[in-house]
């Protein structure tokens, strides 16, 4: 098997063709309490991991290196529940988590295992204040503090500002979900958590509640989605000793943010006070010691400290960042030296699964690749432009072709090269598209060297050239399968739905 630094060398090749790609289109969609969010062309989101702790609905302090083990802690989960459902991870790069653009379903899908907590959202402070019956559950009387429940529950909050509990059945009487597609979320909410209880028991944790977001991908199927499993979603606790310390009325000894939330609520009301008390550096450091031992109890894995400034990484102006009218656009010939460039560029080089690859045989027919370009990029799909002649530069177009046959063939290896890590889809297709007339060799040579798809696009300036083309591309010999479309724009639409079976 080929070495995975092997790969990247092939991958990396001086090939001697004239090169271009789609250009990169990045805006700045949203501030969020802990994650910015910007979105890359059509089709991906960067989900931006910041060092900003959020409670009671609001940003309470930072907590240097948080962002670096939110993230770690959540792709971990992501990696080890794709059994019980697929999810938007496609790859990150430090403290960025590129993402498959999906349709919010609009509800945190809350499960809980325990009555605890101590914001006005949580069962216990309900439960306490003599209500015994929330998000359409009965709850008997007698319960106490911290104990856990016969079994899972699902109390549903909305995505607003404000968290407004809901009942299942307010989900499908407000139509955001019908019965059948409620049914699954709620199956999958229950089997995600019971997954998660059982690994944390086996590393000595309990994982007491959480929340679960859902969406709907391209294809309309259902998808987890933001995180999963972290100390900002989930509360966990110690399991050597919560049982002895449930029976002596003590709090359990906790994995989580609690240390900050509980230091600002002996202070002030935190859903009132105009500007929230500083926190202390010594609350601070503990639940970043919460984060990190999390982390680690969970994967084994050591990870190093890592402060971002998630401004300055992707060079948003400061009077952008509130605001969603942030565009930028990028290609190859930008900011060659910005990290951030060229993170995107990376991926979209050698990660991102679906590429059409066109191969011209000369630039003079640029007015007809152009077409083509800009049919694909209203359509959000990724292209790499070639020009090498098959008569003329036979080699090129043949190492050319074997790069990206090795891109396909090897994309399932693991990518761990340096900061660059591969996660999501397990397969890579690749179409090509050739544009060439008169006597068309380069459709029968690309054709005949991959086991990827082949459109012929043949350019013609009149209805004289256009049948010499046609003619042509046509006659390909045997066992040289090569489709020929004429119009830019079927051909695009034909790539799209290829990519969609």
């Amino acid at each position: 098997m080929t070495d995975i630094t092997d790969t990247y060398n092939i991958f990396s090749t001086n090939i001697s063709t004239k090169y271009d790609s789609s250009p990169i289109n990045v805006s700045f969609v949203r501030r969020g309490k802990v994650r910015d969010v910007i979105q890359i062309n059509n089709h991906m989101i960067g989900l931006i991991h910041t060092d900003r702790l959020s409670a009671f609905d609001r940003h309470i302090c930072n907590i240097p290196g948080k962002g670096n083990l939110l993230l770690n802690t959540s792709l971990w989960w992501m990696e080890n529940t794709r059994h019980i459902v697929p999810n938007h991870v496609l790859w990150h790069y430090e403290n960025v988590l590129f993402c498959k653009k999906a349709k919010v379903i609009p509800i945190e899908f809350v499960v809980r295992g325990y009555i605890t907590g101590s914001t006005n959202t949580s069962l216990w402070t309900h439960y306490n204040n003599g209500e015994r019956t929330y998000c359409g559950i009965d709850f008997p009387d007698g319960l106490v503090k911290n104990q856990r429940l016969n079994e899972a529950v699902i109390t549903p909050t909305t995505k607003d500002e404000h968290d407004e509990p809901l009942s299942l059945q307010d989900i499908v009487t407000r139509g955001i979900l019908t019965p059948v597609q409620l049914n699954y979320v709620s199956k999958i909410a229950l089997r995600l958590f019971k997954y998660g209880q059982q690994v944390a028991a086996e590393r000595g944790l309990i994982l007491v509640d959480t929340k679960y977001e859902f969406g709907f991908d391209e294809k309309g199927q259902i998808i987890l989605i933001d995180e999963i499993h972290t100390c900002d979603s989930s509360r966990y606790w110690k399991l050597d000793t919560y049982l002895e310390r449930f029976n002596n009325g003590q709090e359990p000894q906790r994995l989580d943010k609690d240390a900050a939330r509980c230091y600002v609520k002996t202070l002030c009301d935190p859903y009132t006070v105009e500007q929230i008390p500083t926190i202390p550096n010594d609350k601070i450091e503990s639940v970043y010691q919460c984060y990190n031992e999390l982390y680690h109890q969970l994967t084994q894995n050591d990870i190093e400290r890592f402060v971002f400034n998630a401004n300055n990484y992707i060079n948003i102006p400061e009077e952008h960042t509130h605001h969603t009218n942030f565009h930028l656009q990028l290609s190859n010939q930008d900011n060659e030296n910005n990290q951030f460039v060229e993170m995107i560029q990376f991926y979209y080089k050698y990660i991102h699964s679906e590429l059409v690859v066109i191969v011209a045989g000369s630039e003079k027919d640029a007015p007809h690749i152009n077409k083509l370009k800009r049919f694909l990029s209203e359509r959000g799909i990724q292209y790499h432009n070639h020009v090498a002649s098959a008569h003329k530069h036979t080699r090129a177009v043949l190492d050319l072709l074997d790069m990206y046959n090795n891109s396909v063939q090897h994309y399932n290896f693991q990518h761990k090269l340096s900061k660059y890590r591969r996660s999501g889809s397990n397969s890579r297709k690749i179409i090509f598209i050739t544009v060439a007339g008169r006597s068309n060799a380069l459709s029968g040579v690309v054709a005949c060297n991959t086991q990827c798809p082949v459109i012929a696009c043949p350019p013609f300036k009149d209805k004289m050239d256009m049948m010499v083309n046609i003619n042509s591309t046509l006659q390909m010999p045997s066992n040289t399968p090569v489709l020929t479309i004429l119009e830019p724009i079927n051909v695009a639409l034909a790539c799209q739905r290829m990519f969609n079976m």
